[in-house]
């Protein structure tokens, strides 16, 4: 729930940075996001039920989330770069921009492998 509530929160002060630009804008509320997540997983009122063990090797329910939605953001966010690419002029202007792309991607990449090797079932059992 403490994710959901952090990608939403992302999503949401992602578009009210204006000063910023766009690409800025989704990182830093992605950053915000996830650390709204962090806080509301810590303090959303079942700490009992999270203090319960998981099964060995850290494969728990909240964390095959957490990698599930940080596959999800990062897709958001690079959707969003993606229209940023397609309207910037020249180069230079692109470059930053496929910076940004190639880092999500392998943030993807990452999120998509720990899932795999956790949960070669395709989720927590």
């Amino acid at each position: 729930m403490g994710g959901t509530l952090g990608v939403a929160a992302g999503a949401l002060s992602g578009g009210f940075t204006i000063p910023l630009t766009t690409g800025t804008g989704v990182a830093v509320g992605g950053a915000i996001g996830a650390l709204v997540g962090a806080i509301v997983e810590l303090t959303d009122g079942n700490a009992a039920e999270d203090a319960t063990p998981g099964p060995v090797g850290g494969k728990s329910a909240s964390e095959y989330d957490r990698h599930v939605q940080g596959v999800a953001g990062a897709q958001g966010s690079l959707q969003g770069l993606q229209e940023q690419l397609n309207k910037a002029k020249g180069p230079k202007a692109q470059q930053p921009i496929r910076e940004q792309i190639e880092r999500l991607k392998k943030e993807i990449k990452g999120h998509e492998k720990e899932i795999r090797q956790k949960w070669p079932n395709g989720s927590p059992e």
